[in-house]
């Protein structure tokens, strides 16, 4: 959207036109939601206002005068259709969607592809209602990770274990899980490093430390456990983008709408 902040202002002005809709049509409106400028809602009546209502705003128009009720809509990544008396979802992809996932060639963690893989594989599962729709959906993710280069064998053997583990979550009972305990954390030691595939491997970096310190921060500090963390070097958007906007000295936002909880006048 070109700036950081931009999905913050769309939310709070839209925001102001969607209280005069939600007002004006509560007694249409079985359900509604919002998640920046995609609206789904479940609406019962005649939808000539309404679409006139939510259209009435500046220059946002969402075109939806022309669209007839429908027994199937697509709303972010999902398809929700209505078969007999249930409701079926299946994944939604845009035509122009360009599915630039990770190539081999990126200085990216091994680990990130794993994480890309399971995620999405995970994330398929859910969404889909029908196994051959989740089907579906995991060969063209297999084919497109193809097309990014990645060597087929590799990306064959990632998305079978992400689809057999996802299968043994859900038929898996859930079970409470456990927390790690305060002294669990306070015996580890974090070793951060910037990440470059050609620097030294974390197992050689764990197999110096068992050499060289292991004995002698486990007996002076108490360190049990050391983990290696990665983070990822700067790139050109860290330099290009501003993830953080400027902050006046004592005019925080939250400050400011303090004040104007309290029924002050804030400059």
């Amino acid at each position: 959207m070109g700036t950081s902040a931009a999905v913050m202002w769309a939310t709070i002005y839209f925001a102001v036109h969607e209280k005069h809709i939600l007002a004006n049509h509560s007694g249409n409106l079985l359900y509604y939601k919002r998640f920046i400028d995609d609206i789904f809602g479940i609406w019962i009546g005649n939808t000539t206002n309404e679409c006139d209502d939510i259209n009435n705003f500046g220059v946002l128009i969402w075109d939806i005068g022309d669209n007839k009720p429908s027994l199937s809509v697509d709303f972010l990544d999902l398809t929700i259709m209505i078969r007999g008396s249930k409701i079926e979802t299946k994944t939604f992809q845009k035509k122009m969607n360009l599915y630039l996932y990770i190539p081999p060639s990126s200085a990216h963690p091994t680990g990130c592809i794993k994480g890309t893989v399971f995620g999405l594989i995970r994330r398929y599962h859910a969404q889909n209602t029908h196994r051959k729709d989740f089907i579906a959906i995991v060969r063209l993710f297999y084919l497109r990770l193809l097309n990014r280069g990645w060597e087929r064998t590799y990306i064959r053997k990632l998305i079978l274990e992400a689809c057999s583990h996802v299968d043994r979550i859900n038929h898996t009972p859930n079970t409470p899980g456990t927390q790690p305990t305060d002294d669990g954390r306070k015996n580890r030691l974090f070793i951060h490093l910037v990440f470059h595939p050609d620097d030294v491997p974390w197992k050689r970096v764990q197999e110096l430390y068992q050499l060289h310190c292991d004995d002698l921060l486990r007996n002076e500090c108490g360190i049990e456990r050391p983990t290696i963390a990665y983070s990822r070097p700067k790139n050109l958007g860290d330099y290009l983008t501003k993830t953080k906007l400027y902050q006046a000295p004592g005019e925080s936002s939250s400050t400011i709408m303090g004040e104007y909880k309290d029924g002050l006048d804030p400059p």
